[in-house]
């Protein structure tokens, strides 16, 4: 008997750890990147080699499951319909006879015009339609274009009727008012009669549907009657109120405020029934943006008729002076007044001597000419002494002496600064007139400005320069 020995392997060499040197150190930092770069190809070519077996795997199962489909019953029926001795033949007759092409077409044609005649027409909304946008509320009609907002679109059906049809887009939050009740729908990317069906609403004959496009979202209205506001803009000019002044002369007026015209917007209510306007109703109107023109004039004279009469008197605060009203509207001012006692009185000249009747005539004319003169009148200085010597004419011998020297001064430097005083005076008048806006004064200022040029006086010349300017200046720009 043999006697087998068991099998020895041979013991496995010790390993030694290799001992840290400075060698051993740099050759291990040396090798580092190489044995990354080992590790890193390992791990791609694993992942491609994955890849790469999944893709075949789905590959070979598509093509398995391709394969299987062309095998299929559904697929080898329709191959042998196809191959069929009747579709080969009715294809070759097709090709070769041409009444059995016309046939078939005519027959064909038939038979889609029946579909399409059977199918369900499009929905349209049976119902007045009321558009409401920024210009207003109007009528929908086959006039109306076609328009496409955010949150609804208006386009006209194929065919002949060219009915609106009212598209809603998806996700839509829309209000609807009916009878008295309102309810809010999420619209579903349809129709607006698809979409009031859903909402349960059923319109009337006589029910008008108003689609209102001015807020942030869609709004419906449903009524027999819907009443809408319009407004009427009216310009108003302005009025003219005039204001007397005591204190001014007759004849004479100033703007106190420019009049600016304005506008009136009335507002009115449309009832509207069936499309039509049945009657409207005013509202109201906004407050009257224009400005009235104030104007003040004068109503201060100095003189008046005899038959005219006192009505009240109004003293001034500081105790002297005043204004007199008289009936007629006029006014006069008074410095002072005086208390005195009369002890006669004049009748008229009845009954006068001859030097009283003198005295009396010349009141009379001096009254007529200098006292009850208006305020326009304008006289030169000689037309003014030809009128003194006439007067001076009409008293008594004896006084005629005492005024001569006061109408004919006998200093001939005192006349000519009289004269240049009237022409000075006329001057500034001009100016006045000219300064409230009276464009007529234009031309007698440079006829007067020319004449003071003429005159060739220092005291003239120094109160041009240094005092006629302020006569131009206003109340604020006078220091």
């Amino acid at each position: 008997m043999e006697r087998i020995e068991p099998v020895r392997r041979p013991a496995a060499p010790v390993r030694r750890r290799p001992k840290l040197t400075p060698v051993s150190v740099c050759q291990a930092i040396h090798d580092a990147p190489y044995g990354l770069a080992r590790l890193v190809r390992r791990g791609v070519g694993a992942v491609g080699y994955w890849l790469a077996w999944t893709w075949d795997a789905v590959v070979t199962d598509q093509k398995q499951m391709y394969h299987d489909f062309l095998r299929s019953r559904f697929v080898t029926r329709w191959r042998a319909f196809f191959r069929s001795p009747t579709l080969t033949g009715f294809t070759a007759a097709l090709r070769s006879n041409w009444l059995v092409r016309l046939t078939a077409m005519t027959a064909l044609t038939a038979a889609i015009f029946v579909g399409v005649s059977l199918a369900p027409s499009v929905p349209t909304l049976d119902a007045i339609c009321i558009l409401v946008d920024s210009s207003g509320p109007h009528v929908v009609s086959q006039d109306t274009e076609e328009l496409d907002t955010g949150y609804l679109s208006l386009r006209r059906s194929l065919g002949g009727s060219h009915d609106m049809q009212y598209l809603l887009p998806a996700g839509q939050s829309i209000n609807v008012t009916h009878n008295g009740q309102t309810i809010t729908a999420v619209s579903q990317a349809e129709r607006l009669p698809a979409f009031l069906d859903r909402c349960g609403i059923q319109l009337g004959s006589d029910e008008m549907v108003e689609l209102n496009l001015t807020g942030d979202e869609l709004s419906i209205r449903i009524s027999g009657t819907l009443t809408y506001q319009h407004f009427v803009t009216v310009e108003t000019d302005y009025e003219i109120k005039r204001t007397p002044d005591p204190l001014m002369d007759q004849g004479t007026e100033e703007i106190i405020r420019k009049g600016v015209a304005g506008q009136i917007v009335e507002t009115y209510e449309d009832t509207v029934v069936r499309g039509e306007v049945v009657s409207t109703r005013y509202v109201g109107a906004s407050h009257d943006t224009s400005h009235a023109e104030l104007i003040r004039y004068g109503t201060r004279v100095y003189g008046v008729d005899r038959d005219d009469t006192i009505e009240k008197v109004v003293p001034y605060d500081s105790g002297e002076g005043g204004i007199l009203y008289f009936k007629s509207g006029v006014t006069m001012t008074y410095s002072k007044v005086m208390t005195c006692n009369s002890t006669a009185y004049y009748s008229g000249g009845a009954g006068l001597c001859a030097t009283a009747s003198d005295y009396a005539a010349f009141a009379d004319a001096f009254e007529k000419e200098y006292v009850s003169q208006g305020y326009e009148t304008n006289r030169s200085i000689e037309e003014t002494l030809d009128l003194g010597w006439k007067l001076l004419a009409m008293l008594p011998p004896e006084l005629r002496p005492i005024y001569e020297n006061i109408l004919r001064p006998a200093d001939a430097e005192v006349e000519e600064l009289v004269k240049a005083a009237d022409k000075l005076s006329a001057h500034i008048k001009c100016l006045e007139e000219l300064k409230a806006g009276n464009e007529e004064f234009r031309q007698a200022a440079r006829q007067t400005a020319e004449a003071l040029e003429s005159y060739d006086m220092p005291e003239l010349r120094y109160f041009r320069e240094h005092f006629l300017g302020s006569f131009q200046l206003t109340l604020d720009e006078m220091e």
